[in-house]
């Protein structure tokens, strides 16, 4: 055996190579001061030989305390394709025996041939917040070790079945693995038989004890513990569902340390130790199934985190641990609820640690057995564990706000991402939501299992990015950078997810060093423009006045109440040009934008492609004609830009001419508008009901900037209404084909020529309408997004 050994970079590094091939070096010697017969390194299932090389700096540091022989060192280049690797490095000693050194993550970034190769180190902790990877060689449990795996039965046959079957995956076959299904006195006729069955297939693992009436959970849990007669206990509720090795993993986690008493797995359903959000019943994670999440976390192992409980759904205790504690509470826990945080409580003050384990992750699907009575139950579980360990709420709030699983949690979503069968996409946005976040949000929607997508976003502080893992931003941990100081751990994060296309949606508040996203991981990129922001920082391109003088030249520098000193509106094109005219494709939501963009900068490939809108609220009933009462309809936050102030003049007009109109505004303003009814905000999913309830008979858009797309026009249109718009922006090509009755308007005009422009059209409608109940299907979502759009992830994959 060797008496020392290195890889040149501290043991938890990450290491990023720029280029391949990849300089790995290091040094070995045995206790004789010889080096090993031979040094190779392992990538998958290539080997690579390491070439000796004389150390003096290894001699040196040894120097006077042991021999070391000159040649023990060694250096050898490796290959391999762009992406994220684990690069093992073996040594070959005398006796003929394999030695594993060392592993490290490998980062390969692009390949460029004539570059000469560069070896770094990235420290992935920082990104993280990882101390270091636990030890891959730590070496497993005794396999003597024996456990039983203790389940309380009441109802629901069929989920339990499933719980016991995918149980004895990892017991059956082990001689020291045994399974005791309790039979709670179930209800259900067949639950016996079913048990009775599955006895017969594993007579040597799966034992049946039958309570002869109704225990509850506590005491047939600890009428188990009795029977595991010594032996390690797996607490597992029938409603988990385990997968792959999962008994191995955690019987790992128990016996690394001398000192562990419980071991819990993550779920997507179990309070702290809940995946991927804390304290919260999750869906399983981007819809994958429990056993290939599961798989994503025995890959490496990653630190297990001291928790002040476990979670009862699955719990491994250790034989010492239940030794020296003793069973559950049965007189303060009764039924059930709260006797697993006791146990763990009482562990604690014997010395004993609750470990959560992020390298397990098991199924739960939560308060089946105790459906009717959980409230209650919980309440009284409450009391007595303020009474019994009163620190013990208050280290569970610490415990949450510490987060220490936070890092782990990420990491977990970043490998389960990286291992998609699917392309990966970055998202990168501004941090304001609007329009912009709800097309990132439908996008990834529309394109389902097609496409991941990973959002990018400015976070609070300056030169910050906050790094979602699923565009759903409740839908884990983020990741918080500052550029340009962590670039290489963005790099290096970003690789592991192995994504396919970089697109941008928005840039402002993002650091400018994230132009360089696409050039520094060697993808494809592609650009949608929301608004003018690249114009001139000015998103709506109008003036002081808030009016757009239809010439995007002439639109001032910045917004109105933003305007950014000391840079003209040439020099911010400049330095947005790149970004746009090497992209592979800029997108466009309608032709007026790409008209407007046109005017100012080359673009190598453009497309106008509608938002994909696969779900609109649509009318729940047809619109009635327009009456002799008429409420004109506004959709939306109405902003001075969005023609508040011709609302407000139109309203007053119309009230001044005794006109039997009013004026609803479906949304919120912060402005003074004393002649429209204000409802306040909504959620889109509750327009259709709005619409009808509040008696819209004909649709207003009033807004004084060319909008690129409009979504309130979409909720609009689906509605079935009537419909008055200005005439710039998407307005005119969107309304061309629509099929309801539409005024485009100068929104320029004076107000009193705007109001017999609207008279005469509400007019026409009264005099002469339609059809109420012909109501046309909205407009299938493009077929570019599942097409083209995702070429470019092919042929980007291709290339790498």
């Amino acid at each position: 055996m060797p008496a020392a050994h290195n890889i040149d970079a501290p043991a938890p590094a990450f290491l990023r190579a720029v280029d391949s091939p990849i300089h790995v070096a290091g040094w070995f010697c045995d206790e004789a001061g010889f080096p090993a017969l031979a040094i190779r390194v392992r990538i998958g299932r290539e080997l690579f030989e390491c070439q000796p090389i004389v150390r003096p700096d290894v001699q040196a540091h040894f120097l006077g305390r042991r021999e070391v022989h000159p040649r023990c060192g060694f250096v050898t280049r490796v290959h391999a394709p762009r992406g994220l690797h684990r690069l093992h490095v073996e040594a070959l000693t005398r006796d003929n025996q394999t030695i594993r050194l060392g592993s490290r993550r490998v980062f390969i970034l692009h390949h460029h041939q004539e570059t000469p190769v560069r070896f770094d180190e990235v420290p992935l902790d920082k990104v993280l917040g990882l101390l270091r990877p636990a030890n891959a060689e730590t070496p497993p449990p005794a396999a003597s070790r024996p456990v039983a795996v203790i389940v309380p039965i009441y109802r629901d046959v069929g989920m339990t079945r499933t719980c016991l079957e995918r149980a004895m995956g990892e017991i059956a076959g082990h001689g020291n693995r045994r399974l005791l299904a309790i039979n709670d006195a179930s209800p259900e006729a067949g639950m016996a038989p079913m048990l009775a069955e599955l006895a017969r297939r594993w007579p040597r693992h799966f034992a049946v004890l039958e309570n002869k009436k109704n225990l509850g959970f506590v005491r047939t849990i600890n009428r188990g513990l009795q029977a595991a007669d010594g032996a390690d206990v797996v607490l597992l509720n029938s409603d988990a569902h385990v997968a792959n090795d999962w008994l191995s993993r955690l019987q790992q986690a128990a016996w690394a340390r001398p000192d562990v008493g419980t071991v819990t797995p993550l779920s997507n359903n179990a309070a702290l130790a809940s995946f991927p959000n804390a304290f919260a019943e999750n869906p399983l994670f981007l819809n994958l199934p429990e056993a290939e999440i599961d798989l994503s976390l025995s890959r490496h192992r990653l630190p297990d985190v001291e928790a002040p409980t476990g979670v009862g759904f699955c719990m491994y205790v250790r034989a010492d641990c239940l030794a020296r504690v003793g069973p559950l509470d049965e007189k303060n826990f009764g039924r059930g609820y709260g006797e697993e945080n006791d146990f763990c409580q009482r562990a604690l003050r014997h010395g004993f640690k609750n470990l959560i384990t992020p390298n397990v992750y098991v199924r739960h699907f939560g308060g089946m057995s105790f459906a009717g009575e959980k409230a209650a139950l919980m309440a009284k579980a409450r009391k007595a564990l303020r009474r019994l360990h009163p620190s013990y709420f208050a280290d569970v709030v610490r415990f949450a706000n510490a987060n220490p699983l936070a890092a782990a949690r990420l990491c977990r979503m970043c490998e389960i991402i990286g291992r998609l069968q699917r392309p990966v996409i970055l998202a990168i946005s501004h941090h304001l939501g609007g329009g912009t976040r709800q097309h990132i949000a439908e996008l990834a929607a529309h394109l389902g299992d097609k496409a991941h997508f990973v959002l990018i976003r400015p976070g609070s502080a300056r030169d910050t990015l906050l790094i979602h893992p699923d565009v759903k931003e409740d839908a884990g941990e983020s990741i918080a950078l500052t550029l340009p100081q962590d670039w290489e751990p963005l790099l290096a994060l970003l690789c592991a997810l192995r994504p396919a296309l970089v697109h941008f949606h928005h840039t402002m508040g993002v650091p400018r060093k994230l132009h360089d996203l696409p050039r520094a991981l060697g993808l494809p990129h592609v650009v949608t423009v929301h608004d003018y922001h690249w114009i001139g920082a000015n998103p709506t391109l109008v003036n002081d006045r808030h009016r757009y003088e239809g010439d995007p030249l002439r639109a001032p520098m910045g917004k109105p109440d933003l305007v950014l000193p000391e840079q003209t509106p040439e020099a911010w094109r400049e330095a947005h040009r790149p970004l746009l005219e090497t992209a592979r494709e800029v997108i466009f939501p309608s032709r007026s934008t790409r008209d407007i963009f046109g005017t100012l900068y080359r673009f190598a490939s453009t497309r106008v492609v509608p938002h994909p809108e696969d779900a609109r609220p649509a009318a729940t009933r047809p619109p009635k004609p327009v009456g002799s009462s008429v409420n004109i309809g506004l959709l939306g936050d109405l902003s001075l830009v969005k023609g508040s102030s011709v609302v407000e003049a139109l309203a007053r007009l119309s009230r001044d001419a005794k006109l039997p109109w009013r004026y609803t505004l479906i949304g919120r303003t912060d402005l003074p508008l004393p002649h429209v009814v204000i409802t306040g905000g909504y959620k889109p999913e509750q327009l259709a009901d709005l619409i009808n309830h509040r008696g819209i008979d004909v649709f207003f858009f009033p807004a004084l900037c060319p909008e690129t797309y409009s979504y309130t026009l979409s909720y609009a249109l689906a509605s079935h209404r009537p419909i008055m718009a200005s005439s710039i922006g998407c307005f005119p090509e969107r309304l061309e084909t629509a099929a309801v009755d539409t005024l485009l308007f100068d929104v320029n005009l004076p107000p009193a020529e705007l109001l017999s422009q609207v008279k005469y059209f509400i007019h026409t409608l009264q005099t002469t309408p339609k059809n109420p109940g012909a109501m046309n299907a909205p407009p299938a979502s493009p077929a570019y997004y599942t097409g083209e759009y995702l070429a470019h992830c092919r042929r980007a994959a291709t290339r790498s």
